[in-house]
């Protein structure tokens, strides 16, 4: 049976009447968006400020600042007092001289207790200005700081955000929502730093705001009857994605149907000339490929893109005209809302259609306001035989009891577009090739006229184009707009705007053009396989060759002693090497439950103590095997098996620190991890003695483990030495920089320097958030790798790349592969930010061209060159065939460049690209925060640029 792994058509991802992004940034922060709900009442004068003396300008007797103490481990030296702030403003200077690790109080806080009273639910807005300060003689300034509000009784935090500091003043500003009840009396507002240097922070104030949660984007309930753009398919699928509810996913990243499980009829219609076919047989399954197997959809549906908002109370109703290759076939109608881990169902039915076109229709009501999308598909679960072939047309969703006389949304719809997959372009000097299509519904000839803009990476403006369509009586057009930004590369949005439709927001239509990668092996992967091969595609396309994949787990591949199966791991891999790209193979655990030397009776008090059931398995499988020799020989049948396929197997994930492996929490040791290791890397070594071994504690580059397990003689039994690190991205990538060269030093000190190989790094943005306010990605170790914006992630990914490289880095795997639900629609940690480089659908985040032009600039076979970090550049440059390449940008704590500009003069043989690879004309080139790159033939010339002298400060 062949596998049909649905068609991407690569039509854009369409966006009507969208909400504005709620949570504010720190450079620029936004007013509230309108809403389509009732908003709560409105406030008829500015709120008082909860906060005590945020001002700082009360002061008590003595000086002091009123209501303000400092709070830490006793052997931290640290002091308040007044200073000055921005635009006149009074300002709190927290300064640290002295800091103690590794106590639950290691902090240096400046505190306001029993200010601060928040009701359960309730929105508040908390803006406030800070900026930070190096110490006299400091190596290093204070690179972040944190803003707490907590409860003294529970200690259940309010709200926790760290913050990045710059020498200059920023404002700072955040919308968050209560969690729970907080008193008065047993409030804290904090602000702390955790290490040495100074914070000052101006004019904090915390408001309440009349802000509630909406989910985007929104289709706004528009006086006509149809709440559904391009509700019969005549402008193709444009609006439309796809759902099964039948798949899932599994790994904790929800996921579903990347795009329409169909494709456009223009041969049959109730309305219109197109309708939507949906076709199951056996030469057109629909297959969801993962670790745990083999999911294939029953129930696939179209589903439309964005928000519709209902009103608690009010009645609804879905409709649409469908028809069926045979008698009796079941249609599922059904309407959606956000869930907790994945869309909950708000009205679903299942109707039995003919050969004929039919009208059917469900009731829908909510007994609260809420949001949802529509789905309608073909209901073929099980005994029903997973074969039939379903016509869908005339989509309708209005108010009312009872469907009235079908009508599209407008008169006259029109759509930007892009046939290529995930509006991702892979030859520059084409340029983008774009489409707007239109439909006149009207029983007269219309002529439609509106403007294309497209921004870029920086969000500026690069093109602007009028666009015009003559559509005749009850008919269709299209416009090509072909060969637009030829000989661009980098990330940018269309936006599309009909004349008569000035009062609502563009249609938008994320793109990429990008330089396809062309090497079988990058410096590039993903911590999981994406689910859809057309996300494996465009990985491959961009850069990330190499899938670190977890299905090689001792107890899939042994469930019982002696009893091997490789079918569903071969599947997994197969399903990866298909698409041309590299399998990193993890063997997991240390044990299969059968082997395991687990205490049972400690595991099930954790599984009590947690409440987490699922985690069984994963408990029992974590500790040692009875016997070592089982260990060595599962490890032994599953190289041999796999040798061919893969060079490298990692030997575990995370061990002790977390639960994954050998946890601390069960007494393992490093010493435990050590033995195992040697086990299996003598295992590994019986194969085939130029196989190599990834091995280590897979822990940040400053946990204490990275160090043990150095000093423990771990190194003897790899080849590469593993590290995860899931950063502060407050602090900054040169935070890293630190914590990678004293492991460097530690492994020269023994003789045995391993490449490192980062096999999970996180880094997330989401500019187009699935909902606002209160949106955070995935769980809390991802939420600290959490930027306010893409163009921020995309910056943060290079420096953190170059650094990792720059001290002993070869590859670097980013978590996750994510592919999350149309629309998104899961409140508890959102798996759609989690999808790094990939919004629904495919189509590109800000990070995604971003690391295309690094993987095409560094390839493969790049060694690092030299560093410089020591004035007023940050610059590490790579020796790669060919050419020397240098990542340089802006070191914003020297000094002797402050409130000045700095510029790179460019020697003959060198040239400059951006951030996206596209060249920088002139002789000199502006450094700032965004990393620029610099190829030369001739090192020395490279290396010299980064001298003083040779560095203009205007």
């Amino acid at each position: 049976m062949a596998a049909l792994l649905i068609r991407s058509v690569g039509v854009a991802v369409f966006i009507a009447v969208i909400c504005l992004p709620l949570a504010l940034s720190a450079e620029s922060p936004s007013q509230p968006a309108a809403m389509s709900l009732p908003a709560a009442s409105a406030v008829s004068s500015p709120e008082p400020n909860l906060l005590l003396n945020g001002s700082f300008d009360e002061f008590n007797p003595d000086g002091s600042i009123k209501g303000w103490r400092t709070a830490g481990h006793t052997g931290i030296e640290q002091n308040i007092a007044p200073d000055e702030g921005p635009e006149g403003k009074k300002a709190l200077r927290l300064t640290c001289t002295q800091f103690v690790s590794g106590s639950p109080d290691s902090h240096a806080m400046a505190y306001v207790q029993g200010s601060v009273a928040l009701k359960k639910d309730q929105f508040y807005k908390l803006t406030w200005w800070a900026r930070g300060g190096r110490l006299a003689a400091a190596t290093q300034p204070a690179y972040s700081a944190v803003v707490d509000i907590g409860n003294t009784t529970s200690w259940q935090r309010q709200f926790n955000k760290a913050f990045g500091l710059t020498s200059d003043w920023r404002r700072y500003a955040h919308v968050f929502q209560a969690p729970e009840d907080l008193p008065e009396a047993t409030s804290r507002f904090a602000f702390y730093m955790r290490g040495t240097g100074v914070l000052l922070v101006s004019d904090v104030k915390l408001t309440p705001s009349d802000r509630r949660q909406e989910w985007l984007p929104q289709l706004g309930t528009l006086d006509g009857a149809n709440f559904l753009p391009n509700s019969s398919f005549e402008c193709g699928t444009a609006g439309w994605g796809g759902f099964a509810p039948d798949i899932h996913g599994v790994g904790g990243n929800p996921t579903n149907l990347p795009a329409v499980p169909g494709e456009i009829d223009g041969t049959t219609a109730w309305h219109g000339k197109n309708s939507l076919r949906i076709q199951l047989d056996q030469k057109t399954t629909i297959v969801l490929q993962t670790k745990s197997g083999r999911e294939e959809a029953q129930c696939p549906a179209a589903a439309n893109l964005g928000w519709i908002p209902l009103a608690a109370g009010q009645p609804y109703v879905l409709s649409c005209y469908v028809k069926a290759n045979k008698a009796d076939t079941p249609v599922r109608l059904a309407v959606y809302q956000p869930g907790i881990e994945v869309p909950s169902q708000l009205a679903c039915q299942s109707i039995p259609v003919g050969t004929q076109w039919e009208r059917i229709a469900i009731p829908v009501k909510s007994n609260t306001d809420t949001f949802a999308w529509v789905a309608i598909g073909m209901d073929l679960i099980k005994p029903q035989a997973m074969v039939g072939t379903l016509w869908v047309d005339a989509v309708q969703f209005e108010r009312g009891d009872k469907p009235t006389e079908y009508a599209p949304r407008a008169q006259v719809e029109s759509f930007v577009a892009s046939s290529a997959p995930g509006n991702i372009f892979a030859d520059p000097a084409s340029g983008l090739d774009l489409s707007v299509t239109a439909f006149n519904n009207g029983r007269a000839a219309a002529t439609i006229k509106g403007r294309l803009s497209i921004t870029d990476f920086l969000d500026k403006e690069v093109l602007t184009q009028g666009v015009q369509l003559i559509l005749p009586a009850q008919g269709q057009g299209t416009v090509r707009l072909q060969g637009l930004l030829k000989n661009r590369q980098g990330f940018f949005r269309a936006a599309w705007r009909p004349q008569e439709q000035q009062e609502v927001p563009a249609q938008t239509l994320r793109c990429a053009i990008i330089n396809q990668y062309p090497g079988a092996d990058s410096p590039f992967g993903m911590n999981s396989p994406y689910p859809w091969p057309i996300l494996q595609q465009l990985a491959r396309k961009g850069g990330l060759t190499c899938m670190r994949d977890w299905s090689a787990a001792w107890d899939t591949i042994e469930p019982k002693k002696g009893q091997f199966d490789f079918s569903a791991v071969d599947a997994q891999f197969n399903s990866i090497l298909a698409e041309k790209l590299n399998v990193l193979p993890l063997l997991p655990n240390p044990s299969a439950e059968w082997s395991s030397s687990a205490d049972l009776e400690r595991v099930e008090r954790e599984i009590v103590r947690t409440g987490r059931t699922w985690a069984r398995n994963r408990l029992i499988c974590a500790c040692p095997p009875k016997d070592p020799a089982d260990f060595a020989n599962y490890v032994t049948r599953t190289v041999s098996h796999y040798g061919k396929q893969s060079r490298c197997f990692e030997i575990f994930n995370e061990s002790l620190f977390t639960e994954y492996s050998l946890p601390q929490k069960f007494g393992y040791k490093i010493d435990d991890y050590v033995g195992l290791l040697k086990v299996a890397y003598g295992a590994v070594k019986g194969v085939d003695k130029d196989l190599q071994v990834i091995g280590g504690i897979a822990c940040p580059p400053e946990n204490a483990l990275a160090r043990a397990f150095i000093n423990t003689g771990g190194l003897e039994w790899c080849d590469i030495m593993n590290l995860h690190d899931y950063p502060l991205v407050a602090d900054g990538a040169e935070a890293m920089a630190g914590d990678l060269a004293e492991l460097q030093g530690l492994m020269r000190d023994r003789n045995q320097v391993r490449p490192i190989w980062m096999t999970e790094l996180g880094c997330y943005a989401d500019d187009d958030p699935p909902f606002e306010p209160g949106y955070r990605i995935g769980d809390g170790a991802m939420q600290k790798s959490q930027y306010e914006s893409e163009r921020e992630a995309a910056i943060g990914l290079v420096k953190y790349c170059a650094v990792i490289f720059g001290h002993g880095g070869a590859k670097i795997f980013f978590h996750v592969g994510a592919a999350a639900p149309i629309n998104a629609g899961i409140r508890e940690d959102n798996g759609d930010g989690g999808g790094i480089f990939f919004e629904y659908g495919g189509s590109p985040r800000k990070m995604y061209p971003a690391m295309s032009a690094m993987a095409n600039l560094l390839g493969a076979d790049f060694r690092v060159a030299g560093a410089e970090s020591q004035g007023p550049i940050h610059a590490y440059w790579f020796r790669t065939p060919g050419k020397f390449v240098a990542v340089a940008w802006r070191n914003k704590w020297d000094e002797g460049t402050q409130g000045k500009k700095v510029a790179l003069n460019l020697p003959a043989g060198v040239t400059a690209l951006d951030l996206m690879g596209n060249r920088l004309e002139g002789q000199a080139v502006e450094v700032t925060d965004t990393p620029v790159y610099l190829l030369s033939v001739d090192e020395a010339t490279l290396a010299g640029m980064f001298q003083w002298k040779n560095t203009s400060r205007d």
